[in-house]
């Protein structure tokens, strides 16, 4: 009760809402992961479109990754409006952003796109009569595959601008966000450049023994090519025998 009776009030109020009230708003839902109710979400969403270019760099990598939380407990994707507006202010922000907000951008993004992704195989798997209702799902794989283009779009000069930091700040990056790094280029089927793979490899090989097995299993099924990577394959396989011997 006491959630839906705030998020009633936020619903409100959402109109005289600051950058920061939408970031930390929308941060708690996702840091909680309580649904908020749709009125609310499409009200504070209206809200974030407008206060974007206010958004500071902690700010908008906050709302990027609680709008990619509440997409993975069913609550879909962003308008495309907002997207853009909060990718647009990413990339402003970009230079002012830690290791740490990068990679939440990064991971964020990955998992926004992998959500359309699976709202179009959803979609193209409904009904494809054009007759009557089953039109509509013929027109909401239309319609997805749309936004998944607008997402691609707005994304390519995002990942170039995070590429950019990545290589500034990588030989300090913690295991985690390199990983998610990786995985964000994977995800939507963008080659590295070599320097900034390079500059991540050798991070990773140094870090190799702090990394949770989340983390390896991301950067083995992300990574390019690990048959060109021996020395990191070597730190992880080292870091694999310290971990057995823990057990």
């Amino acid at each position: 009760p006491l959630i839906a009776a705030l998020g009633h009030r936020v619903e409100a109020v959402a109109s005289q809402m600051t950058a920061v009230s939408v970031a930390n708003t929308l941060d708690a839902f996702a840091r909680m992961k309580i649904k908020p109710a749709g009125g609310m979400l499409e009200a504070v969403g209206r809200r974030a479109e407008d206060v974007a270019p206010a958004m500071g760099a902690r700010n908008v990598s906050a709302v990027i990754h609680a709008y990619s939380v509440l997409g993975g407990m069913g609550m879909g994707a962003p308008r495309e409006a907002l997207l853009a507006a909060l990718v647009r202010q990413a990339e402003l922000k970009v230079q002012n952003m830690t290791g740490s907000d990068v990679g939440r951008v990064l991971n964020a993004y990955a998992q926004l796109w992998g959500q359309l992704e699976r709202e179009v195989v959803g979609a193209m798997h409904g009904p494809t009569d054009m007759q009557a209702k089953h039109g509509a799902g013929v027109l909401t794989a239309y319609t997805t595959v749309w936004k998944l283009n607008q997402m691609k779009s707005v994304g390519d000069s995002l990942l170039a601008a995070f590429a950019r930091r990545v290589e500034e700040l990588a030989s300090g990056m913690e295991p985690w966000d390199l990983a998610v790094t990786l995985r964000a280029f994977l995800e939507v089927d963008r080659p590295m450049e070599p320097q900034l793979l390079r500059l991540i490899t050798a991070r990773l090989s140094e870090v190799a023994g702090e990394m949770c097995a989340s983390c390896v299993a991301t950067v083995l099924g992300a990574y390019p090519d690990l048959a060109k990577a021996p020395a990191l394959v070597k730190a992880l396989e080292a870091r694999g025998v310290k971990g057995a011997a823990k057990m």
